[in-house]
C-alpha cells in the first residue's frame, strides 16, 4: 500500500530551504564564536577548571572504586607488582604475594596453583594516592609557565623534607617505634623506643632546626610550605613509638635502605606525578603556554601603542576639543599599563617553558629587548597624558598643529611601522638578512621623518609665546621620544646575539642559573640585611624577612608541641595542626585578620562539606551507581573551587583551600564514613581550627608594625627620596636622581599594597585608635601617582643618553647649568622643596594621627602667585641661552627647547600637586 500526500513539495523550495537552514547554522557559529571572542577570559579560565576537575576526578577512582583499585594495585593479599619473593602459608592459604619480574601482571600460588593479580603499582602507594590529586590542584594556575614554576617549588619542597627523614633513617633505622607499645601504653606514656641508640634529643633538634631553616631561607613560598609540611609529618611519625619509620617491602638493587614504596618514596613519586599532570593539564584540552601568551599579547601592546598615537594626532590636529575621544585616549592609555605588566609577567613565566634554552630560549631572549622597549614608552604615556590634559584648543594650537599634522602623521605611520617589524622579525627567534634589511630601512625613515619633525617644529615654534610653547611641547616631544625608543630597540634586534645551540653551552647555563640560585636562597647577606642592635627594648631590630620566619615559626611550633603531647592515642602525635598550618603561611601580617578569616573559612568548609556529600553518597545501595555518583561530586566540586581560585579577587585564597582540603576526604570509600570515621573528622576540624586562631593570635602579639604605620613610613621614604630626586636634578646628577626615583615608586608600590589593608573594618576591636582615614588615603593616591609623573618628566631632560647625538648631549648639559644658575630657577627649587617637605609633613601628620583631635601643622605653605611669571621668566631664558649657544638653529637647539620647557612646567606642576595634597589633609585635619 502506498500512502501519498496531499501536495507535493517542489525540490526548489527544498534547496531553498536547505540553504536557509544552512545560512542559520552558519549565523549560530559566527555568534558563538563572538561571543566566546568578547569573552575569552572566561572560557579560558572555566575550561582550565573543567579540565583540573577532570583530571582529579579520573586520578581519584583508584581510591574508592574496588574494580580500578585492584586493577591498579592489585588484589588485596598481593603487595602489588614489582617485588622478588613470595611467601605464603603451607596450608594452601596465601597469606601475602609479593609478584616477581618475571610473572608480570600475575603471580601464581605455589600451594594452591592460583594465579593472583598483581597489580600495577605496590599497594603501598594507595595509602598516599591522594597527594596526586592535591599536588594537582595546588599547582595549576591559569598557564604553563607559572604550572611549571609551582611544580618546581613544590617537588624541591617535598624532596627536602624526603631528604631529611632518610638521613634520619640513616641514624636510626626505625625511629623510636616500639614493637611492643600498644594503646593503653602509648597513652600512659610508657612506650620506649628499641633502638637502643636512639637519642630524642637528636630528632627534635632536627625536627625543630629543620622547620626554621625552611623559614629562615629566601625560598620560594611554595618550596617552603610543601617542605614544612611533608617535615612536621615525617617527624611527628618519626616520634611515635606505635609508628616509627614506615618501611616498604620492595627494594633498589637488593639494599634495605633504597626501597621504592617506602613512605618517603611514595610521597615523592606521587608528588612527582602529580606535578607532571598538572602541567599536562595545562596543554590539555587547550595549550596555556605563556609564549603563545607572550606573542599575543605583544601584539596587542604594539597595536594599542600605534592606535594611540594615531588618535592622540587626529585629537590635536582636530578643529575642537573632542571630549569624547580625549577620554578614549586616556582609557587607552590607563589600559596599557596592564597589558605591559602582562606582558612582563608571561615573559617571566616563559622561562619556566624554555629555561633560555634552544631554539625558545632564543626568542625569549629577543622578546626580553621588546619588553624593556615597552616599558620605556609606557613611561612616554605620562608626557601624552600630560599633553591631553594641556591642549586648548585657541587659535595658536589650532595654527601650531596645522603646520605639525603631516611631520606628526609620518612619524607616527613609520614608527609604528619600524615597531611591528622588529616584533615579527623577533618573533621566530632567528632575525635573517632580509629582516635586517627591511628594519635598517625603516631606522633611516623613522630618523628622517624625525629631523622633519623638528624642523617643522621649529618653523611652527618661531611665532609662538613661552605661554603657547608650555601647551604644544608635550606632544611634540613625546611624539619624538617614543620614535627614538623604538630605534633603539630595533638597534638591539639587530645587534642581537644568536645563541649557541651547544648543549655544553646550556648546561653551563643550567649550573650558574642553579648557583646563582643557591646563593640567592642562603645568602647571609640577604636573609640579615638591616638587622641590626638597637639600645632600645628588645635591643635587637629583625627586618621584615626575620619578622616573618618568627611570626610563623613560633604557631606552627606551639601546634607541633600539642599535637605531639596531645591525651589519647587518637591525638597523641598528631601532625595535622601544624602540617595545616605550614600549608597557610603568609609572608605579610598586614590584614592578617582578614587573610586567617579566608583561611579559617577555606579549610573548614573543605573538611565539612565532603562529609555531607559523602553521607548522601553513601545512601546509593549499588556500588556502580555509587561510584558514578562519586566522581560526578569529585569533577564538579574541584571546578566549582578552583574556578572560584582562578577568577575571584575576594575569594580566591577560599575555593583554593576548598579544592585542596576538600578532595583526600572525598576519595574516600563511602561506606568507610563510620560514626568513628565522622567523629575522627570532626576532631580534625576542631585541630585545624585551633591551629589558624593560633596563627591569627601570634600574628597579633608579634607583628610589630600596623598597616597604618606602614604607610605613614612609606610616604615619609617617599618624601625622602622625592627630596633627593630634586636635589640630584638641580645639580645635574643623572646617577642619583634615576636611583631616587626608582625607589620612590618602589614606596608608591608599597603604598599601593598596603592600603587595601588599612579598611577599619578590618578590624576585630580598634581599642582607643581612631580609625584610620582611608579615604584620605585613597584620595591622594593618584594625586601621589601625578606627582611621580612630574618627576618621571624631568628625567626625559637626561633621558637614556644612548638616544641622543654628542651634540644634542652637550647642548642639553650647558643650558641645564647655565639654566639652573638663574635666580627665577633658584626660586622654584627653593619653592619645590618647602612644598616637598612640609606637606609630606602635613601628611604623615594627619595619617598617624590616632586621637580625636586634630593634630598641630605647621610650614602650611600657599601657592604663589608669581608662578606663572617665573615660568615665563624661565623660558624666556631658556631661548635665549640656546640661541647664544646654538649657532646655527637646527634639530639638537628645537629639541633642546622643548626638553627643558617640559622640565620647567613639570617642576611647577609638581608644586601645585604638593599644594592641592596639603588642602586636602589640612581640611581632613579640621
Amino acid at each position: 500500500m502506498q500512502f501519498c500526500p496531499a501536495g507535493s513539495v517542489d525540490s526548489s523550495d527544498e534547496e531553498l530551504l536547505d540553504r536557509r537552514t544552512l545560512q542559520v547554522g552558519r549565523e549560530a557559529l559566527v555568534a558563538i564564536d563572538t561571543f566566546k571572542n568578547v569573552h575569552s577570559t572566561f572560557f579560558s579560565n572555566a575550561a582550565l577548571a573543567v579540565s583540573v576537575g577532570f583530571w582529579v576526578a579520573i586520578f581519584s577512582l583508584p581510591s574508592f572504586s574496588n574494580r580500578t583499585k585492584h586493577l591498579v594495585f592489585g588484589e588485596d593479599d598481593t603487595y602489588g607488582f614489582h617485588g622478588a619473593n613470595l611467601t605464603a602459608n603451607k596450608t594452601g592459604i596465601a597469606h601475602v604475594l609479593k609478584c616477581d619480574f618475571t610473572d608480570l601482571l600475575y603471580q601464581e600460588n605455589p600451594y594452591t596453583g592460583e594465579q593472583r593479580w598483581c597489580g600495577i603499582l605496590p599497594k603501598n602507594f594507595a595509602s598516599y594516592w591522594g597527594n596526586i590529586a592535591q599536588m594537582i590542584i595546588f599547582t595549576v594556575y591559569r598557564n604553563t609557565g607559572t604550572t611549571i614554576n609551582l611544580a618546581w617549588q613544590g617537588v624541591v619542597g617535598t624532596i627536602l623534607a624526603c631528604l631529611n627523614l632518610w638521613m634520619m633513617t640513616l641514624l636510626y633505622p626505625n625511629g623510636a617505634y616500639d614493637p611492643n607499645c600498644n594503646s593503653e601504653l602509648l597513652v600512659a606514656g610508657d612506650c620506649q623506643p628499641a633502638d637502643p641508640n636512639y637519642s630524642s634529643t637528636v630528632v627534635w633538634i632536627d625536627t625543630l632546626g629543620v622547620l626554621f631553616l625552611f623559614l629562615l631561607s629566601k625560598s620560594a613560598a611554595n618550596t617552603i610550605k610543601f617542605g614544612m609540611s611533608w617535615h612536621v609529618y615525617f617527624m611527628m611519625k618519626f616520634m611515635n613509638p606505635s609508628q616509627g619509620v614506615s618501611h616498604g617491602h620492595f627494594s633498589f638493587w637488593g639494599s634495605d635502605r633504597l626501597q621504592y614504596d617506602d613512605e618517603s618514596s611514595l610521597v615523592r613519586f606521587t608528588s612527582y606525578a602529580g606535578a607532571l599532570i598538572a602541567i599536562l593539564v595545562t596543554f590539555v584540552p587547550k595549550p596555556l603556554s605563556n609564549m603563545k601568551e607572550l606573542f599575543a599579547n605583544s601584539q596587542d601592546v604594539t597595536n594599542s601603542i600605534c592606535n594611540i598615537w594615531s588618535s592622540s594626532i587626529n585629537y590635536f590636529c582636530s578643529p575642537q576639543d573632542d571630549v569624547q575621544r580625549k577620554l578614549r585616549i586616556e582609557k587607552a592609555i590607563d589600559k596599557l599599563d596592564a597589558k605591559v605588566v602582562g606582558v612582563h609577567g608571561d615573559l617571566d613565566g616563559s622561562w619556566w617553558e624554555t629555561a633560555n634554552a634552544g631554539h625558545r630560549g632564543n626568542v625569549r631572549n629577543l622578546m626580553m629587548m621588546y619588553d624593556k622597549s615597552s616599558s620605556d614608552i609606557q613611561q612616554i604615556m605620562f608626557t601624552l597624558k600630560s599633553a591631553l590634559a594641556n591642549a586648548h584648543f585657541d587659535a595658536t594650537h589650532l595654527a601650531f598643529y596645522s603646520h605639525m599634522k603631516v611631520p606628526m602623521t609620518d612619524l607616527q605611520s613609520s614608527t609604528a611601522e619600524l615597531m611591528k617589524s622588529c616584533l615579527n622579525a623577533i618573533q621566530d627567534g632567528r632575525v635573517d638578512e632580509a629582516e635586517k634589511e627591511d628594519i635598517q630601512i625603516c631606522i633611516q625613515e623613522v630618523t628622517a621623518r624625525g629631523t622633519m619633525l623638528w624642523q617643522a617644529y621649529g618653523k611652527a615654534a618661531e611665532t609662538l609665546t613661552p605661554d603657547d610653547i608650555v601647551c604644544v611641547n608635550a606632544s611634540v616631544f613625546a611624539l619624538s621620544k617614543w620614535s627614538r625608543s623604538v630605534i633603539l630597540l630595533a638597534d638591539d634586534v639587530l645587534g642581537a646575539i644568536e645563541y649557541s645551540c651547544n648543549p655544553l653551552w646550556y648546561i653551563g647555563q643550567l649550573a650558574g642559573n642553579l648557583k646563582e640560585g643557591f646563593f640567592a636562597t642562603w645568602s647571609p647577606t640577604r636573609i640579615f640585611a638591616g638587622t641590626k642592635i638597637t639600645p632600645k627594648f628588645p635591643w635587637l631590630y629583625l627586618n621584615p624577612h626575620l619578622t616573618y620566619c618568627f611570626r610563623n615559626y613560633i604557631p606552627i611550633t606551639i601546634c607541633f608541641l600539642l599535637g605531639y603531647a596531645g591525651a589519647g592515642e587518637d591525638i597523641a602525635y598528631d601532625a595535622t595542626m601544624a602540617s595545616t598550618l605550614a600549608l597557610l603561611i603568609t609572608p605579610y601580617a598586614g590584614g592578617a585578620f582578614q587573610q586567617n578569616t579566608r583561611r579559617l573559612l577555606g579549610v573548614s568548609l573543605g573538611k565539612t562539606l565532603p562529609i555531607i556529600l559523602m553521607l548522601i553518597i553513601r545512601s546509593c545501595g549499588e556500588p556502580t551507581l555509587r561510584h558514578i555518583i562519586q566522581w560526578s561530586i569529585i569533577w564538579v566540586f574541584v571546578t566549582m573551587n578552583v574556578y572560584v581560585y582562578y577568577t575571584s579577587l575576594q575569594w580566591s585564597l577560599v575555593g583554593c583551600l576548598m579544592a585542596g582540603f576538600g578532595i583526600l576526604p572525598l576519595m574516600k570509600p563511602a561506606l568507610d564514613y563510620s560514626e568513628s570515621t565522622l567523629a575522627s573528622r570532626y576532631k580534625e576540624i576542631g585541630a585545624v581550627v585551633l591551629a589558624i586562631f593560633i596563627q591569627l593570635f601570634s600574628d597579633a602579639l608579634l607583628r610589630k608594625t600596623t598597616p597604618r604605620d606602614i604607610v605613614v613610613k612609606e610616604l615619609s621614604l617617599m618624601g625622602s627620596e622625592l627630596q633627593s630626586a630634586s636635589e640630584a636634578y638641580f645639580e645635574g646628577d643623572t646617577d642619583d636622581f634615576e636611583k631616587a626615583l626608582e625607589s620612590a615608586f618602589k614606596n608608591m608600590e608599597t603604598l599601593e599594597d598596603t592600603a587595601p589593608q588599612t579598611d577599619p573594618k578590618l578590624l576585630i576591636a580598634p581599642g582607643y585608635f581612631t580609625p584610620f582615614k582611608m579615604d584620605l588615603l585613597n584620595s591622594a593616591l593618584p594625586i601621589l601617582k601625578l606627582l611621580l609623573s612630574d618627576f618621571s618628566s624631568l628625567r626625559d631632560c637626561f633621558s637614556d643618553q644612548r638616544e641622543q647625538s654628542e651634540e644634542l648631549k652637550t647642548l642639553v648639559l650647558q643650558t641645564h647649568e647655565r639654566l639652573v644658575a638663574r635666580p627665577s630657577v633658584g626660586r622654584v627649587k627653593v619653592q619645590l622643596e618647602s612644598m616637598l617637605e612640609s606637606t609630606v609633613h602635613i601628611m604623615v601628620k594627619v595619617l598617624s594621627n590616632v586621637n580625636e583631635t586634630p593634630v598641630n601643622l605647621r610650614d602650611i605653605h600657599n601657592l604663589p602667585p608669581e608662578l606663572a611669571a617665573e615660568q615665563k621668566d624661565i623660558h624666556v631664558a631658556i631661548i635665549q641661552l640656546l640661541s647664544e649657544q646654538a649657532a646655527n638653529p637646527g634639530e639638537e637647539k628645537y629639541e633642546c627647547l622643548c626638553r627643558h620647557s617640559m622640565a620647567v612646567t613639570s617642576l611647577l606642576n609638581a608644586i601645585k600637586h604638593l599644594h592641592s595634597l596639603q588642602l586636602m589633609f589640612v581640611k581632613e585635619n579640621i
